[in-house]
């Protein structure tokens, strides 16, 4: 650290006066100051290290906020997407053209007859913070099909398929898998009114504890592995 005050306004001119305020104090006089001018310095610094520490929190909060912000945003987006799947599934697969507009959508172009939707692959899986486990997929569909729906089916174990959810985007946030379930599998297909993809490859997902970990969001693991396609 150099013998002059620094002139950035940043943490290091608090540094600099840390380390030379307790020189000083020894003996004022003999550095030509007096006790009350050690005084205003002390003060002096006293506030700007209150004010620093104002501004990191202030910049903290301000993360913290924006993360929760776009946290918000990514919710309402996911679960927006999902309705207006849901909704244009519904009037395609019916036949009052008018819900088109009352629901301030555009219809599909309908031009020649569109194949069929395609089997989502790559499924994967992920145990977020809350506890919820999230399983995503790619899907890659013919041109011209549009209005596809996901239909999730689960199987807790050697359990039966049960429906657990038909969702527009290629995500499925599973907050009821039950609590000691060793393993869950999912299987996926796509649907676009009343024609369905094959179903995907089963996604199978196996929870652990983990030898280390600190509270109960970060107390488990998961592996998740592909197995054949369905039938």
């Amino acid at each position: 650290m150099g013998t002059n005050v620094p002139d950035d306004r940043n943490d290091d001119v608090l540094r600099w006066f840390r380390v030379h305020l307790p020189l000083w104090e020894t003996d004022p006089g003999r550095f030509g100051i007096s006790s009350q001018r050690l005084v205003e310095v002390k003060a002096a610094l006293d506030t700007a290290e209150a004010r620093t520490q104002e501004a990191f929190n202030a910049r903290s909060a301000a993360v913290t906020a924006t993360y929760i912000q776009n946290t918000a945003l990514a919710d309402l987006s996911a679960v927006g997407r999902d309705t207006v799947n849901m909704i244009k599934a519904f009037i395609t697969a019916g036949d009052d053209e008018s819900l088109w507009a009352d629901a301030g959508l555009v219809p599909p172009d309908r031009r020649g007859t569109a194949a069929a939707p395609t089997a989502p692959t790559n499924l994967s899986a992920t145990l977020r913070p809350v506890g919820v486990l999230t399983v995503r997929w790619k899907a890659r569909q013919p041109k011209g099909v549009s209005s596809v729906v996901y239909v999730v089916r689960r199987a807790i174990g050697s359990g039966p398929w049960v429906v657990a959810d038909i969702v527009g985007s290629k995500r499925f946030d599973d907050a009821a898998v039950p609590v000691g379930t060793p393993e869950v599998r999912y299987m996926v297909q796509a649907r676009r009114g009343t024609r369905e993809s094959p179903p995907s490859a089963i996604l199978s997902v196996q929870f652990g504890a983990l030898a280390v970990g600190v509270g109960a969001e970060g107390s488990f693991s998961v592996a998740a592995r592909l197995l054949r396609p369905a039938a």
